[in-house]
């Protein structure tokens, strides 16, 4: 190799590009949900609409079937925590 620092700067740099997509996507997706008439919105709340919509992604909400499982463990957290 002719330059061995200048190559390793290079993929350094490179890498540390692509890295940062994902948390940019992500800062993306909470601006979308977090707007100034949505301000009051808990962390959690914001984390929750990101992940519905993330797990919806190949799906769409009209189409999307409740599996019983799942209206089991929401009926078990209501009892729980009423």
């Amino acid at each position: 190799m002719k330059f061995p620092k200048l190559s390793k700067v290079f993929i350094t740099l490179h890498s540390l590009l692509h890295s940062s997509a994902t948390v940019k996507r992500i800062f993306s997706q909470r601006n979308l949900c977090k707007t100034k008439s949505r301000n009051k919105l808990s962390t959690e709340t914001v984390t929750g609409i990101i992940h519905s919509k993330y797990l919806l992604k190949p799906a769409c909400c009209y189409n999307f079937e409740v599996q019983p499982n799942l209206i089991k463990k929401i009926n078990d957290y209501k009892l729980t925590y009423s």
